[in-house]
Order: structure tokens, then sequence, then C-alpha cells
């Protein structure tokens, strides 16, 4: 087998969460392979690329039903969905003869050999299916359950969105309110304030007989324009 350059300490342990969805290609035996992680929901393709006297070594990477679908359609070659792999990641796993069954530990490649890439005019052959309706209804239904959930997501942020505008809104109406009744009970009570100031000095007035009426005028207008002031 080939000579992988991996990465060291970045392994990926599937366990035995993955569950065989079918195979995309048979030919005397599993040749292309889907799977789920049921944990993630996360799709696997595992593709047989190379072999020993003891194991066979699977080149695996994730895809999403968007892409694969158009594969599964003959629209898609197996190059381009290989290249659409997540994060344009690859990993392999050196399986023995219980495929599907075991317990599987991905190492990422570095750097992969010529050898395992698809060619350019590899399509989906559908007589090399045996499961192709069984697989073209999961990948189907994952898609639709993707965009309800997607439109669920919009359609809660945009509720979201609502609820704090009118929330913003009744907020700032209710400070408004708040604010205005407070300012009216304020200049009412500086009314009453000034009122008692201006009898307090009208009395001074009529007691001192007109001394320094001038002066207490202004000190009138001046307790007015600073109290005024202070709460507008």
């Amino acid at each position: 087998m080939e000579k992988l350059l991996t990465k060291p300490y970045k392994e990926i342990s599937l366990g035995t969460n993955l569950n065989r969805i079918g195979d995309l290609i048979n030919f005397e035996g599993p040749i292309l392979s889907l799977f789920e992680d049921v944990r993630t929901r996360h799709l696997y393709v595992f593709d047989w690329v190379d072999r020993d006297q003891r194991f066979n070594r699977w080149l695996v990477y994730r895809v999403i039903a968007k892409d694969l679908l158009p594969y599964l359609q003959g629209k898609l070659s197996y190059l381009d969905l290989f290249k659409s792999s997540v994060d344009k990641r690859y990993y392999f796993t050196d399986i023995g003869h219980n495929f599907g069954n075991g317990h599987y530990d991905l190492c990422e490649i570095i750097k992969l050999p010529p050898k395992y890439f698809p060619n350019e005019d590899d399509y989906f052959d559908r007589t090399n299916c045996t499961y192709y309706e069984k697989i073209t209804f999961f990948v189907i239904e994952r898609l639709k359950n993707q965009k309800q959930e997607n439109e669920y997501i919009v359609s809660s942020n945009s509720l979201n969105r609502l609820n704090v505008k009118y929330k913003s809104q009744a907020i700032g109406l209710t400070y408004q309110h708040l604010r205005k009744k407070a300012r009216h009970g304020v200049l009412m009570s500086l009314a009453r304030k000034h009122k008692r100031i201006k009898e307090e000095l009208h009395n001074s007035f009529i007691h001192n007989r007109g001394i320094n009426t001038i002066s207490k005028s202004e000190q009138i207008q001046k307790i007015y324009k600073n109290d005024y002031s202070r709460i507008s």
C-alpha cells in the first residue's frame, strides 16, 4: 500500500457510532459506501483506494446532502463530489474483512497520493448501487429536514429581532412616560417651592419697607433658572 504522510496526534475516532446507509458502488463487494455519524448526523463517504494481504484501505471524508444528491442524479462527477469534501480534509483507515461493523480510527492525511484521486469522467452508475431508492430517499429527507431547520432558524431570528424591536420601543415609550411624569412632579414641587419663596420674599419686602427689592427679584429669577435647567 501507499505510504502516507499523516498528521501526528490528530487521530479522529468514530467508534461504533457510524450507521451504514448503503453502498453507492458495490461490485463484488463494497467500493464506495455512505455512513452517518449518529451523534452529529454528519455524512461520511468511505472510498476503497488500496489494499494489502491483511487490510483494505479506505479514504474517508465528509460530504453534505446538498452535494450528494446531484451526484446520485448523475449531474455531478465523483471527482467534483470528492473535491467538495467538508473543510477539504481527508482521512484514512485500514480495515480487515469486517467492513461496516468495526471500530474506525481515522488519521488525517497531509498530502493525498495521486492514485487516490478519482477520474474526471467518473459518474454515478445506478446499476452498481443495490439500494439506490433507499439511499436517495435518505438524502432527500435529509435535505428537507435541513431546509425546515434553516427556515425555523431564520424565522426564529426574525421573531427575536421583532421582539427586541418591540420591547425597545415599549421600553422607550414607558421611559418617556415615566420621565414626563417625573418631570411634571419635579416642576410641581418646584412651583410650590417658588411660591413659598415668593411669599417669604414678599413678607420680607413688606417688613423691610421695600429695601433691596431689585436684589430679591433677581434672586427669584435665579432660583427659577437654576432649578429648571437641572431637570431639562
